[in-house]
């Protein structure tokens, strides 16, 4: 969605795919999904601007925990606000952090509802808190599918944008409205729908 509201962007995707898969007929391999970084950067944004499991996941804490204080360095940053003072969770409660809030602290990302994959630029991810995207989770219990869900997106959005140019079907699409949530997942309320055209190279 966000690729077809910027020709600019779907045509330079074509080219990075077309010089990785000089054939029509041919599907990425593991070595050439690397050299998708341009894709690679647009697919993180989507995930950033438009996370999945918006909702995030739910943990229960097993030990009583303190929020450290809030001056200088130690200052607990919660996203849409900062803990001012010690805050004591015990234990048994239900913590979650959800991504399209954490997504959205412009703290993290400037101007967040602007679609920009110069974000997940090398330089640019370095300089920016580990857990600010969080589109897996993060830490030692985050999502065990995450290297496969990049493969799968990287290679079949690499065909797609190799074989075919993408529109809006309806203009009206231009302005997402997601659906309520269902579960932990987000969804347009009624779909987007595409024109599909062949390319001719």
């Amino acid at each position: 969605w966000e690729i077809v509201q910027n020709p600019g962007l779907q045509d330079a995707l074509a080219v990075e795919a077309r010089q990785e898969l000089k054939s029509r007929t041919d599907f990425p391999s593991k070595s050439s999904l690397s050299n998708l970084g341009l894709l690679d950067r647009v697919w993180q944004e989507s995930l950033r601007k438009h996370p999945a499991v918006a909702t995030g996941t739910v943990r229960v804490l097993n030990r009583t925990v303190t929020l450290p204080t809030s001056t200088g360095a130690d200052c607990f940053d919660l996203g849409a606000f900062t803990v001012s003072t010690l805050l004591e969770i015990p234990a048994n409660a239900l913590i979650t952090i959800p991504p399209f809030s954490v997504h959205r602290n412009s703290k993290h990302w400037p101007q967040p509802e602007l679609f920009d994959p110069s974000r997940f630029d090398t330089s640019t991810i370095s300089s920016r808190h580990p857990s600010a995207f969080q589109a897996f989770s993060s830490g030692p219990r985050n999502c065990i599918g995450a290297y496969l869900a990049r493969s799968e997106a990287l290679s079949v959005s690499s065909v797609l944008l190799r074989r075919f140019e993408l529109s809006l079907a309806d203009e009206k699409d231009r302005e997402m409205e997601p659906d309520d949530y269902h579960m932990l997942t987000r969804k347009p309320k009624n779909g987007i729908f595409f024109h599909v055209k062949r390319r001719l190279d």
